[in-house]
């Protein structure tokens, strides 16, 4: 009887820690896509011309350093570029280039985190239903770039 309970007490502890693994935060957080069109985001490149690892991020971001989906105890981990490709894992602030906005709405990019001020350096990315320019490379905030939202 004793080996038995031992057995059925091993038994839940492999459930309890696979339950656990499967409950764990995914690397991409909610909220992040692989650019689906029309899925709502702002897609972001690694590369210019829309080119290395990209990730589609839906709605206002703050700190492109904090991804509020991803957050534990020691802190939040960035927003990153989920995608294969050149910059894959890497960090979106400061390494974004180029963009397609899959949204019908228009978003800005801002330099510093925070969703900018009136002094901010910013760029403004058309819906892709308004402008021939929902796509191209990021001009005034290109490899720097902190925080995003719908302007």
């Amino acid at each position: 009887m004793r080996i038995r309970t031992m057995a059925v007490t091993a038994a839940f502890a492999v459930m309890a820690a696979l339950g656990s693994a499967a409950l764990a935060a995914p690397a991409n957080a909610a909220g992040d896509t692989y650019c689906n069109k029309d899925d709502g985001s702002l897609c972001l490149y690694y590369l210019g011309s829309q080119s290395g690892a990209h990730v589609g991020v839906i709605g206002d971001v703050y700190n492109y350093d904090q991804d509020p989906n991803s957050c534990w105890s020691q802190g939040c981990n960035p927003y990153t570029f989920i995608s294969g490709g050149s910059g894959s894992g890497q960090n979106i602030r400061n390494n974004a280039e180029s963009y397609v906005n899959e949204s019908s709405g228009t978003f800005c990019v801002y330099y510093s985190p925070g969703m900018g001020n009136p002094y901010s350096v910013y760029d403004v990315i058309p819906s892709r239903y308004v402008a021939s320019t929902y796509y191209g490379n990021l001009n005034h905030t290109y490899n720097n770039n902190a925080s995003q939202r719908r302007c």
